[in-house]
């Protein structure tokens, strides 16, 4: 029965969004349930003098809507019948659509005023919109092939019926996902199916992956070596997770985090921080998402994985009290602003991990999203740091070009200047040790330059 190939398909979208963690609506309409409403649509359309009965079929008059073809920005007179728009000699104009369809054999039908028969395909819509939304409202959405004929007929429809305009404020159009160039269709046969992909790589992976790889007006491309990547980053973010756990003791509680005596590599990543949650507030207004995926991928990866964790190691191991727990307090503080802001597009990692450390409010579902922190401003720090990246890429670069191993230690030799940045470099001395496996003999001096299996000096 109909009725029980429509049940099977929307228990698997509900399947599929709840898995997704989408809230579900506040009511999903059933165009079986609303058919005396239709009717009744169709009626009122007919009595204002913007439909026509013809043999059980009823039209819609395009030529009597002043407004028709302004969404997809047509001219009637240049349009042309096309694709789900059937050329029938008895309509007034090729390009009136159908609002009630006489019966056919084999297809379910109601009882109506111009005998058995079904609902076109645009007025379940309007018809169902209006019951729930209103006359008027604010967001209506769909995909770009919609636009027209589907969403163009159902002002039409709608406006026709009402006599009010606009019918909808602002209307949401979204691409299309696509396979090798092509969309994703039933009848291509190149579907993919959501509960594999959540299967095997998770239900935040899928989130990422849809929500920040495409920019507006563009389709999304599956592609899935990008789905890998997704499901790479958020193992960073758990390993991440782990080793911030590893390093605080364990009845450490939010609200008790100081930042009174900064380490350097802290000062960095706090004042990081800052830019990025500019960056992402910034983005996530004009509904960049793409760029808000970009900007949290390249912080959490680059700043925060790669360069502050190793760090960190420096201080988490030192014998300074002091050091230890400005690296510590900064890493819970950062860490805890992560996964706020990810939250939107991973909510389930993000609250196991909001969960397991130091944290505010009882669920990150409530807590307040990141603000800046004036406090950790720092115009000069960005520059600054460069030169310490800058050193342990070029120390680095030896390395591979010598074919000196990590194993053997280095030393190296600064010319400089500049008093204030050689008050710098001193602080990064303990940083190049860590890194580098690089020892510092002075500035502006001449390192030893020989180079054997025992020892290696540049």
């Amino acid at each position: 029965m109909w009725s029980d190939v429509c049940g099977r398909y929307i228990d698997a979208y509900f399947e599929v969004m709840d898995k997704l963690n989408v809230r579900r609506a506040h009511v999903y309409p059933r165009v079986s349930e609303h058919m005396e409403a239709i009717i009744e649509t169709v009626k009122t359309l007919i009595d204002r003098g913007y439909a026509y009965e013809m043999d059980g079929d009823v039209y819609y008059s395009v030529e009597k809507f002043e407004h028709y073809g302004e969404l997809s920005g047509r001219n009637l007179e240049d349009m042309m019948a096309g694709a789900r728009v059937d050329v029938n000699d008895r309509k007034h104009n090729p390009m009136d659509f159908a609002l009630w369809k006489a019966a056919k054999p084999g297809e379910p039908s109601w009882s109506s005023p111009w005998g058995e028969g079904r609902p076109g395909w645009h007025i379940e819509c309007s018809t169902m919109s209006m019951k729930y939304l209103g006359e008027t409202f604010d967001f209506h959405g769909g995909g770009s092939d919609l636009i027209f004929p589907h969403h163009e007929n159902e002002i039409a429809q709608s406006e026709g019926c009402t006599g009010c305009h606009p019918f909808v404020k602002y209307w949401l159009h979204n691409g299309f996902i696509t396979v090798n160039e092509e969309k994703m269709s039933k009848s291509l046969g190149n579907g993919v199916d959501p509960m594999d992909v959540i299967d095997q790589y998770g239900a935040d992976t899928l989130r990422f992956f849809l929500t920040t790889n495409s920019a507006p007006g563009m389709d999304l491309r599956y592609i899935p070596e990008k789905l890998e990547a997704s499901w790479n980053f958020i193992n960073k973010i758990w390993n991440s997770a782990r080793f911030v756990l590893m390093n605080i003791d364990g009845d450490l509680e939010y609200k008790d985090l100081k930042f009174d005596h900064l380490n350097l590599c802290d000062k960095w990543i706090l004042n990081r921080l800052n830019n990025v949650i500019e960056e992402v507030d910034a983005n996530m207004d004009k509904f960049e998402f793409v760029n808000v995926g970009s900007e949290l991928y390249k912080f959490i990866w680059d700043d925060f994985c790669s360069w502050y964790i190793e760090l960190t190691k420096v201080h988490l191991n030192s014998d300074n009290e002091v050091e230890k727990q400005a690296s510590a307090h900064t890493l819970v503080y950062v860490l805890n602003a992560i996964v706020r802001m990810l939250h939107p597009f991973m909510p389930f990692v993000t609250e196991e991990i909001y969960q397991a450390i130091p944290h505010l409010e009882e669920s990150i579902c409530i807590s307040k999203y990141p603000t800046v922190n004036p406090d950790f401003n720092d115009e000069n720090i960005n520059k600054q740091f460069t030169y310490l990246m800058d050193i342990v890429k070029g120390v680095r670069e030896i390395r591979a070009n010598y074919t000196i191993k990590n194993a053997i230690e280095v030393e190296y030799s600064i010319e400089t200047k500049d008093e204030n940045l050689q008050a710098l470099l001193d602080q990064c001395v303990p940083y190049l040790k860590k890194l580098c496996n690089a020892t510092c003999v002075g500035y502006n001096q001449e390192a030893s330059r020989c180079c054997d299996s025992n020892d290696s000096r540049w």
